[in-house]
């Protein structure tokens, strides 16, 4: 069994290939909406939210993809991202969120490291822990960004929560990553008689409308200068 075993790595992984971790994903500011630009808002959305996420490149793919003799290495259908690039090609593994491909290992393949695109854009290979990989041919590779929202990402939005008589309620929340922070979360009331600009925390709105459905309101200045 252990001969057959190297004989069928050797049919099917006969080339060498070193994965790295050499990429570094985009950074993005939000700050929406526009400043000056007139909105509606119903009882529960967001009136502004301001914060960073990362934009990640990987590929897509849509069906199941094998590789190697007997199948050897086995993607299925969804995203994966990407973790370095080097002159041999890109590599990539599954991303672990909602929508992401996963590997299928074959019985007697070597374990799986990387999966790896080759410059062509049209060759996908599975690569071993010893750096071997092997290749096919496939038109289902298609190359996106996948918006990744990490711990160190923070994100803050102002909610319209409805008004009773003059006095109009917002929310403020504040999430780093996708969890919500409780002690940095408030509820704050506006007396309408008194100023049609609300504030809180730097961001500055003017009510042109309001009622216990509906806000119409222009942005002032979000949280702070990010474009």
């Amino acid at each position: 069994m252990q001969i057959f075993r190297l004989s069928l790595l050797t049919l099917v992984l006969a080339a060498c290939a070193s994965p790295v971790s050499n990429y570094q994903p985009i950074t993005i500011d939000i700050s929406e909406p526009p400043i000056g630009e007139e909105r509606t808002a119903n009882v529960g959305d967001e009136l502004v939210r301001q914060g960073t996420y990362r934009e990640h490149e990987g590929i897509r793919l849509s069906e199941t993809t094998s590789v190697g003799l007997f199948g050897s290495y086995s993607f299925s259908p969804g995203e994966y991202l990407k973790t370095g690039s080097n002159k041999s090609g890109s590599y990539y593994q599954p991303t672990g969120l909602a929508g992401s491909g996963s590997v299928q290992v074959a019985a007697l393949a070597d374990p799986f490291q990387s999966i790896m695109v080759k410059a062509d854009g049209r060759s996908i290979c599975g690569v071993s822990v010893f750096d071997a990989y092997t290749c096919t041919k496939s038109d289902n590779i298609q190359t996106i960004m996948v918006p990744i929202v990490s711990e160190d990402t923070l994100q803050q939005t102002l909610l319209y929560n409805g008004k009773i008589g003059d006095t109009l309620n917002i929310g403020y929340r504040e999430f780093s990553g996708r969890v919500a922070r409780p002690a940095f979360s408030n509820d704050v009331e506006y007396d309408l008689t008194e100023s049609s600009i609300i504030a809180y925390k730097g961001t500055q709105i003017e009510v042109l409308e309001a009622n216990n459905q509906l806000i119409r309101y222009r942005v002032i200045r979000n949280f702070n200068s990010a474009n």
